[in-house]
């Protein structure tokens, strides 16, 4: 894992966007899991940054690349705390992609609850398979809360207590605020290239704690170093 002091955001984009684009340009197809948060604007940025990129057309973007999320919050499609709807805001297009939310429709019962767990854990173990076979690169954007939290996996939480060695790629679960979908402690393993941005200096003990050998239990980012590789940035404002 490698961090980058006093990154400044366009830094971080292009560096995400030139690793997407170098296999995008090699014709491979590619899976971009974005996060909501305060990580929302590098994936819409990101994004952008493949549009105008000089080495792409658009039948690329359109043909191999594929968006999605690390992790939503569960309830009707667009519903105020919907980490897509926060893409969306941060003028993401999901037509310039091809774009698969996880939300659809307006729906919130537990049987939709599990139908959309169901339909990302498709998505997901679709992504592994591929990546196993040598077809599928695999990126995602995170971010790293005070709690040291990553994707939808909390400290303590059911997802946090998954073994990273399963086969569970995505788990949904029950918090305190949201009911959460998120990809699993195993899935980090299939992921060839993460960034993470952290720009708020209230979150310099989970950056500290990063660094050190902790339980991903105890502190679920400790799961990025699971990557095959990993960089977080770290703004001017850290």
């Amino acid at each position: 894992m490698k961090i980058i002091n006093n990154a400044e955001r366009d830094v971080a984009q292009n560096q995400i966007a030139s690793r997407i684009t170098a296999e995008l340009a090699q014709d491979k197809s590619v899976l971009l899991l974005l996060s909501g948060g305060s990580s929302a604007l590098i994936g819409a940025l990101v994004i952008e940054a493949l549009r105008e990129s000089p080495n792409l057309n658009q039948k690329q973007l359109k043909d191999k690349l594929t968006v999605s999320l690390v992790d939503e919050r569960f309830g009707p499609e667009g519903h105020g705390e919907s980490n897509w709807r926060l893409l969306l805001e941060n003028s993401f297009d999901p037509l310039s992609v091809r774009s698969v939310p996880l939300l659809e429709g307006q729906g919130d019962s537990t049987e939709d609850f599990e139908k959309t767990s169901a339909r990302f854990s498709r998505l997901i173990a679709h992504a592994v398979k591929s990546h196993k076979e040598g077809n599928l690169f695999i990126t995602a954007i995170f971010g790293i809360g005070q709690d040291g939290h990553t994707a939808g996996i909390l400290p303590e939480s059911p997802a946090a207590l998954l073994s990273y060695d399963g086969n569970e790629w995505v788990w949904s679960y029950e918090s305190a605020r949201y009911r959460r979908i998120t990809i699993a402690p195993a899935f980090f393993s299939h992921i060839d290239f993460a960034a993470a941005w952290v720009d708020n200096p209230d979150k310099r003990k989970a950056i500290e704690d990063i660094q050190l050998s902790l339980s991903s239990v105890q502190e679920p980012a400790q799961l990025l170093k699971r990557c095959s590789e990993t960089i977080v940035f770290l703004g001017p404002h850290f």
